[in-house]
């Protein structure tokens, strides 16, 4: 008697070859994988150490403990144990770990984590030491230059000599190379949530600004700041935003201002404040002996301002006029803004 072959019958072979086909397919997928994520590990080490031999040369020096490499298949993760240090000119800052995390599709960008409590030494200062329930950094590169950086601290705390010295919800810096201007950085900072050292409503503070001019600032052969700008005739900051958020108390300013070599600063302001002179808090402590005086002459001013709003909020505004940190408002001095200490900032 004849046999036939039916098609499932001859079909069966050709699905069985298929499989074996695609298995292989995907062994040799992932083998390759595997060996590209070790030669990428690999070459990341090396450049983590590369890094780390430079920045020694500019006295920054980076002991990590313990240090391993994972993260296998799709990220790199190196950590560093516990008391890692980095030991930069004038202090040393002591951390419970430390671990930076890249993508393997996209090393360009690596996000850092920090582990606390970290301990700030300095011979010359009282030791310190900051914690924070969460801490991490996103570094993004651009060509051969810092892209964009970022830091956020989640309730962070600093003490010291046994007391606590500051503490706040939240704290973000984020700083970002201006695409469009090789030598202008954007730099925005947020506190939120700051405990006052006196009893008083916490504050909430923004700042947004864009510095010009760090071409100038970039190799200057370990200069000071101060010689720098003195080259430069100072350096211009455009201030996009100040605010400053206290129960009901609101400031918001925006204006130009140029540091000068000297450290003060110069420029002008536009001011707007939601509250009177009676419902500002602080005066007492900010300036003790003469709040009374400084209520009556902010009521004064504000009743000179033109309307206008803060978030919804009804406000008074009015220029500000500063000149060597002397801060005026028509012919009424407000006070001095204290100079940034050039001269004990080390440019590289």
């Amino acid at each position: 008697m004849a046999h036939y072959e039916t098609g499932s019958q001859t079909r069966r072979p050709r699905f069985g070859r298929r499989i074996a086909i695609l298995a292989a397919v995907v062994v040799v997928v992932a083998v390759a994988w595997s060996v590209f994520w070790f030669v990428a590990a690999a070459y990341a080490e090396r450049m983590f150490l590369t890094v780390l031999d430079d920045a020694s040369q500019q006295g920054v020096v980076l002991d990590c403990t313990d240090r391993t490499i994972s993260g296998y298949p799709f990220r790199i993760e190196l950590r560093c144990g516990e008391a890692t240090s980095l030991t930069l000119p004038d202090a040393t800052i002591t951390l419970d770990g430390l671990s930076a995390v890249g993508l393997i599709y996209n090393p360009r960008h690596v996000i850092v984590g920090f582990a606390g409590p970290a301990v700030i030494s300095d011979g010359d200062f009282p030791e310190t030491t900051a914690d924070w329930s969460l801490a991490r950094a996103s570094i993004s590169v651009r060509g051969d230059q810092l892209g964009r950086f970022s830091l956020s601290v989640e309730d962070p705390r600093i003490a010291t000599l046994g007391s606590e010295v500051f503490a706040a919800r939240l704290a973000e810096l984020h700083v970002r190379m201006d695409p469009d201007v090789s030598d202008t950085v954007d730099v925005a900072v947020r506190l939120g949530g700051v405990e006052p050292a006196v009893d008083g409503p916490p504050i909430d503070a923004t700042l947004v600004t864009a510095i010009e001019g760090l071409a100038g600032l970039s190799g200057a052969g370990n200069a000071t700041a101060q010689q720098v700008l003195a080259e430069l005739g100072g350096v211009p900051i455009e201030l996009s935003l100040f605010s400053l958020q206290a129960g009901e108390a609101r400031l918001s300013a925006a204006g130009d201002l140029t540091v000068r070599p000297d450290g003060y600063l110069d420029g002008s302001v536009d001011v707007a404040v939601a509250a009177d002179g009676q419902s500002l808090p602080y005066l007492d402590t900010l300036a003790a002996g003469r709040a009374d005086n400084l209520r009556s002459l902010i009521d004064t001013i504000l009743k000179l301002g033109r309307p206008t709003e803060i978030e919804g909020v009804q406000a008074r505004s009015f220029p500000l006029a500063i000149s060597a940190g002397r801060v005026s408002a028509g012919l009424f001095p407000l006070g001095r803004i204290p100079p940034v200490p050039v001269d004990a900032i080390r440019v590289r």
